[in-house]
């Protein structure tokens, strides 16, 4: 039953996120070079063109980001599956973040944006989808029923965006929506890591990932599409990542692992 429900989980995920990449209206050679800049740095050997060296570098990153999203969470699913446990971990959180996720995507497939500015939305999705079963076999007291009620919500809401049937002015107010789902998603677990003085099961890879993959994007949304609002939830998000990951350099010590680690060595 756990493991059906695993997949599941993913398969839904999956589901809703085929077709979400948006058309690039620009043409490109090697994954990362315009024509234009191809032409400049291999035909006309500029290789100090400032324009295309920052275009091509935001290129680079945004792959790269997408690449390393698709493995983002694994961490973070291993630690839990290892220790058995979801503790430290809030799923009210990660409710709010999968849906900031969601109104991320739909609104870049509005704004027809480059799938290297937002790709790593789906992978993080089908993941913290994942995080979201885990709570089932894992977690204490948690039913079947408010994992799936979770799922149909995601359904409900989501289905209409990512398929762009929805009210246009809902994707207009979808950045603003993004910054208050992002502070609800992050503040629970911020609150939950300063009361009990420590971070539980959280993987600091995960968060350390999340951290700079938060910061790189900011240059390359900033390079290749200005957004004031895109732009605003990114420092949003690098704020509050940065506030978990001092967290986790301050309870280090109080980590379930680390504990267990210390009394070993008595």
């Amino acid at each position: 039953m756990n493991k059906s429900i695993l997949v599941l989980a993913i398969l839904i995920c999956t589901a809703m996120a085929a077709g979400v990449k948006a058309p690039d209206t620009k043409k490109y050679k090697f994954i990362f070079f315009t024509e234009e800049c191809f032409d400049t740095f291999f035909v006309k050997n500029d290789f100090v063109n400032a324009q295309c060296i920052k275009f091509t570098l935001s290129k680079v990153l945004g792959t790269g980001i997408v690449v390393l999203s698709t493995i983002l969470k694994v961490p973070q699913i291993i630690k839990i599956v290892k220790n058995k446990s979801v503790e430290g971990l809030s799923f009210p959180a990660i409710i709010s973040e999968t849906f900031l996720y969601f109104f991320t995507i739909s609104y870049n497939l509005y704004k027809q944006n480059s799938f290297s500015l937002y790709g790593e939305n789906v992978f993080i999705v089908i993941q913290n989808i994942a995080i979201m079963a885990l709570f089932y076999v894992y977690g204490k007291n948690f039913s079947i029923i408010k994992l799936l009620t979770t799922y149909i919500l995601f359904g409900v809401v989501a289905g209409p965006l990512l398929l762009q049937i929805a009210p246009t002015k809902l994707y207009d107010f979808a950045m603003i929506i993004n910054m208050v789902l992002f502070f609800f998603g992050r503040a629970p677990q911020i609150y939950s890591n300063f009361k009990n003085k420590s971070t539980g099961q959280l993987a600091a890879v995960t968060v350390l990932l999340s951290l700079s993959g938060c910061i790189a994007r900011t240059f390359t949304v900033l390079t290749e599409a200005p957004d004031f609002f895109v732009l605003l939830n990114n420092f949003e998000s690098v704020i509050l990542n940065g506030t978990i990951f001092t967290q986790l350099l301050i309870y280090w010590k109080n980590t379930p692992a680390h504990q267990h680690s210390t009394k070993k060595n008595q």
